[in-house]
């Protein structure tokens, strides 16, 4: 007989420790990124004994990439999570409360955004009928 925790009480420590900022996320914007991906979306949390679900969501529903609706999840003894930051290793997502490349690019995207949307405003009243 051995002394080693079985696999269901280590998931079960995992999610003691770190289900509360699991949650913290559940409402908030986020930006979630996986390999090229960077979708800025308001996450929806839930928690179970296996691990932690994360739909995102934005102003026109849930989101989406390649027209399928972005959800995430880890079980609890994957998961990393901390102040600001979750994801799941092995799975290669991660989700932050603050752009992952600094606000420098965040303005620069923005920037970019609105440069193109005058432009295309632009073209749309010199065009030839």
């Amino acid at each position: 007989m051995t002394n080693e925790p079985s696999e269901t009480d280590h998931i079960a420590a995992a999610r003691e420790r770190k289900e509360a900022l699991a949650q913290a996320f559940d409402g908030r914007t986020v930006w979630y990124q996986e390999k090229y991906i960077l979708v800025h979306a308001r996450a929806e949390v839930t928690t179970s004994d296996w691990g932690v679900n994360v739909r995102l969501a934005n102003d026109d529903g849930y989101a989406v990439f390649h027209g399928r609706p972005i959800s995430l999840s880890g079980r609890w003894d994957v998961l990393i999570v901390g102040e600001g930051r979750m994801g799941a290793q092995y799975a290669g997502w991660s989700l932050t409360t603050w752009h992952p490349f600094g606000e420098d690019e965040e303005a620069a995207m923005a920037e970019i955004s609105a440069t193109t949307s005058q432009a295309e405003s632009a073209e749309g009243s010199n065009a030839v009928e």
